[in-house]
């Protein structure tokens, strides 16, 4: 479902749109001074009171398979967020444990979680520096650019630049700050990328209880209506990987003012790239219904909560 927030997305469709691998994260600053973006190095306090010149933790490599020579791909999850305090602790704790799970199970060399604090009003850039303290991670604080496009194009170019020492295959896998993702979220996709696919293209549920039941009967219809067994016809950016050589073939995220989710796969599919839409991967997503752009999920709900009776606003 496409979007233009850091959250999730509508279930519609986006045109491709064309794009250039050099604009990739040229939009943001850095608290960690990546060399995907302009960095103002400044320093973010941490809990303590204690200040560190840096966001960003070493990444250190994790076992590999028997006898050593199984290809074990690296990860980084990239996570757009405005003003966005109040979910994100949420996300991040749900996003680092099931890395930790991925990480035991041998299936995880590096990874690094980033963050992209896109033109934040509250202490969004702060509270993530601190969830994440103690492992791989960078912080974006992007004051600048008006797309949400843009905002993941900084992430992702930051990820593949923590990730680029590591050889071998990297993987960038997308969630929002509204979302919480299960334990086995990244060994279930990394299974479908171990059967081939190069993109991931899984599915969002929301919380039922924020809907009045006319609404969620109807958000429903709507998602049901493209499912086809174990597979579906939506896109979501809070439930969305590729892996690293596919997303720098087309170019990155298309830096379109709707839908950048959808435009991805849009443009993946058109190079060919191999697709995976499993119904077995979902995220959990906020059911709100003011979201933080136009066009998104949240405006959504909101059409469907206010043609029903008794419906709720969040």
């Amino acid at each position: 479902m496409t979007s233009t927030r850091s959250s999730t997305s509508r279930p519609t469709c986006s045109e491709p749109a064309a794009t250039s691998p050099a604009s990739t994260g040229d939009q943001g600053r850095t608290t960690a001074g990546s060399p995907a973006s302009r960095s103002t190095g400044r320093s973010l306090p941490t809990p303590a009171g204690r200040t560190s010149s840096t966001t960003s933790t070493p990444i250190s490599p994790s076992t590999s398979g028997a006898g050593g020579d199984r290809v074990v791909p690296s990860v980084g999850v990239v996570i757009p967020a405005h003003d966005e305090e109040t979910l994100l602790g949420a996300c991040l704790r749900s996003v680092s444990r099931s890395l930790r799970a991925a990480r035991a199970a041998g299936l995880v060399r590096r990874h690094v979680v980033v963050v992209v604090a896109h033109r934040c009003r509250d202490r969004t850039a702060m509270l993530a520096a601190g969830a994440l303290a103690g492992q791989p991670h960078r912080v974006i604080i992007d004051e600048v650019s008006e797309l949400v496009a843009d905002a993941r194009r900084a992430g992702a170019a930051a990820a593949l630049a923590e990730l680029a020492a590591a050889g071998g295959h990297s993987w960038l896998l997308s969630t929002d700050a509204d979302t919480t993702v299960p334990r086995d979220w990244v060994q279930r996709i990394l299974g479908h990328a171990g059967r081939g696919a190069q993109a991931v293209v899984g599915l969002a549920d929301i919380e039922r209880s924020a809907l009045s039941e006319p609404a969620w009967v109807a958000y429903r219809q709507i998602v049901d209506a493209k499912i086809y067994g174990d597979s579906h016809g939506h896109v979501y950016g809070a439930n969305l990987a590729v892996r690293a050589d596919a997303y720098l073939q087309v170019g990155g995220f298309p830096r379109v003012v709707l839908g950048e989710d959808a435009a991805l796969v849009d443009a993946l599919a058109a190079a060919d790239v191999r697709i995976s839409r499993p119904t077995d991967t979902p995220v959990l997503t906020s059911a709100r219904l003011i979201g933080r752009a136009h066009g998104g999920l949240a405006d959504l709900l909101h059409e469907l909560a206010e043609n029903s009776p008794a419906f709720s606003r969040r």
